[in-house]
C-alpha cells in the first residue's frame, strides 16, 4: 500500500542522490535523470488523496517547505500551485463536529475528521477557504498566502512570495499595530487581537487576527501562521 510517508521517503532519498551527484561532479545525463525522478516523486506526493487530518496537514506542509530547515528557501511557484491544488481538493470534503457530514466524491459514504489537537492553520485552510491566511518567516516575508487574502488586496497569491508584510498592509498599520504582535509571536507567544479597518466597498469592518509561532524541529521559532477573520457580522448579530 502506498502511503504518504513512503512517498516522502522516496523523495528524500532521491533528493539526497541529487545532492551527492552534484558533489561528485556527475555528468549532465545523470543529473537530468535524477532530477526527473525528483519531479515524479513530487507529483506522486501531490496526487495521493488522503483522509486523515494528520496526513493532510503533513502533505500541505511538505509543499510549504517544512520542516524548518527548508522554510528559509524561496517557495517556488510550482510548490505554491501544489498547495493551492491540495486546498481545493480537501475544501468541503470533511465535516466539523456538530455539522452535517459532507459526501466524498460520487459515493454516498460520509467521513468525519476530528481536528482537535491538530494544526489550526491547516484546518482553517481546508474548512474555511474564505478566511485570510498566511505564513511568514521571521524576516516578515510571505512564504504563502491564501487566495482569499490575495483577493482582498487585488493581487495573486504568487505576488506575495518573498515580499515584506509592510508592502501590503502599509507602513502605518505595520508600525502602529502589527509589528509589536509579530515580535511577541516570534518570542513564542500566541497573539489574538481585533482592530477596525476601513474597507472601500463595505465601510468600517471589525477584523480578528490570530498569530501562532511556527517552530522548527529544534524548537526554534522560524515564522508565524496568521489568520484574519472579518467578525463584523457576528458581532452585529449577537448585539
Amino acid at each position: 500500500m502506498v502511503t504518504l510517508a513512503s512517498l516522502i521517503g522516496k523523495y528524500t532519498q532521491c533528493r539526497n542522490q541529487l545532492v551527492e551527484a552534484i558533489a561528485n561532479d556527475a555528468d549532465n545525463a545523470t543529473l537530468k535523470a535524477i532530477d526527473a525522478q525528483l519531479v515524479r516523486s513530487l507529483k506522486a506526493i501531490e496526487n495521493i488523496e488522503l483522509y486523515d487530518a494528520v496526513d493532510i496537514q503533513r502533505q500541505i506542509k511538505f509543499f510549504l517547505r517544512q520542516p524548518g530547515d527548508l522554510i528559509g528557501e524561496e517557495l517556488d511557484h510550482a510548490n505554491l500551485k501544489s498547495v493551492e491544488k491540495l486546498i481545493d481538493r480537501y475544501t468541503g470534503r470533511f465535516s466539523t463536529g456538530g455539522k452535517t457530514p459532507l459526501s466524498i466524491g460520487s459515493t454516498s459514504s460520509r467521513l468525519q475528521i476530528s481536528w482537535q489537537g491538530q494544526d489550526f492553520w491547516t484546518k482553517n485552510l481546508i474548512e474555511r477557504p474564505e478566511l485570510r491566511t498566511a505564513l511568514l518567516n521571521t524576516e516578515l516575508q510571505y512564504k504563502f498566502t491564501s487566495v482569499a487574502n490575495a483577493r482582498f488586496y487585488g493581487a495573486e497569491t504568487s505576488d506575495f512570495v518573498g515580499k515584506h508584510v509592510m508592502e501590503f498592509i502599509g507602513e502605518h498599520r505595520f508600525l502602529n499595530r502589527a509589528k509589536a504582535h509579530f515580535e511577541h509571536c516570534f518570542a513564542g507567544y500566541e497573539q489574538r487581537y481585533s482592530y477596525h479597518l476601513d474597507v472601500p466597498e463595505t465601510g468600517e469592518r471589525l477584523m480578528y487576527c490570530h498569530m501562532v509561532p511556527y517552530y522548527d524541529s529544534d524548537d526554534c521559532v522560524r515564522g508565524a501562521y496568521v489568520t484574519i477573520d472579518d467578525i463584523t457580522d457576528q458581532i452585529n448579530h449577537s448585539s
